[in-house]
């Protein structure tokens, strides 16, 4: 049995037929469909969102290295450094001939800066502390817990507090890494336990106090008396201090010193009511 073998063909309408050229050139023709270029408003509209964006760009950079120049590089020096606020000096108060009722006497206080004390060596570490502790009259091991413990959880904080002079002018000499002598004040009341009813006095500040975000935990508050009632008066403004490797920068902040306060009393009579 033999198989026939169907022969197959396809027919090509000659006017159908179309040649590459022709799409590319006859733009006119119903084949022209098959590729159109692009409109000219998207070119321009992307030409446009470009020099936008690049003058933008310019813009910014220009803002920021001309303009913003010292803003950012103060920004730089802090992260870099550490920085410590410094309580300001509460303004004095005075009777009505201008005789002192409350007063600041200065003070010093021994600061250590975590950073510095971590990067020394274990012996200069520990030698220095040795002769910190011995100056401030302290037992060695037990400064030595303190510190080590502090390092771990504050950045800065007080070592000591209340040098008198000869341990200033030790810790002066001595010169010790780290650490830093940096001046403080302390309230004081003349003839205080007689006009503390109207004087009333100064204490660190609680949880309440701080709420008030003009107040830190190094901070004193009034409390009681002319010292509370007037507390916006006499407390003046933070300064800050920063302990940086580079010496030339310097971005420390003073202190504002709060304002006197004269009162219509007078200290000798008021003296001699209370002892009658």
């Amino acid at each position: 049995m033999f198989k026939r073998n169907k022969k197959y063909s396809v027919e090509l309408n000659k006017d159908d037929w179309v040649t590459p050229e022709e799409t590319l050139f006859d733009a006119g023709s119903y084949y022209s469909d098959i590729e159109k270029p692009i409109s000219d408003f998207y070119f321009r509209f992307f030409g446009i969102v470009m020099l936008l964006l690049g003058a933008t760009i310019i813009i910014f950079s220009f803002k920021i290295s001309v303009f913003k120049h010292d803003y950012f590089q103060k920004i730089a020096v802090q992260n870099k450094s550490v920085g410590l606020l410094m309580s300001p000096p509460r303004g004095a108060i005075f009777d009505s001939a201008g005789k002192p009722l409350a007063v600041n006497i200065p003070n010093f206080d021994l600061l250590a800066v975590s950073k510095e004390l971590r990067l020394m060596p274990d012996d200069e570490l520990r030698a220095n502390i040795e002769k910190i502790a011995k100056i401030l009259q302290k037992p060695v091991d037990d400064f030595q817990k303190f510190i080590n413990e502090n390092i771990k959880l504050n950045s800065v904080f007080f070592a000591g507090s209340g040098l008198n002079k000869k341990g200033l002018l030790l810790l002066k000499n001595a010169d010790p890494k780290g650490f830093y002598v940096i001046p403080n004040m302390q309230r004081n009341y003349i003839d205080g336990h007689q006009f503390s009813h109207i004087i009333g006095y100064v204490g660190k500040v609680n949880e309440n106090d701080l709420k008030d975000n003009y107040y830190y935990l190094t901070d004193l508050v009034g409390r009681m008396g002319i010292e509370a009632e007037y507390e916006k008066i006499l407390r003046g403004e933070h300064g800050q201090l920063f302990f940086s490797k580079d010496k030339n920068e310097n971005l420390n902040k003073e202190s504002v010193p709060g304002k006197n306060l004269v009162l219509n009393i007078d200290y000798d009579l008021q003296k001699k009511l209370y002892n009658e």
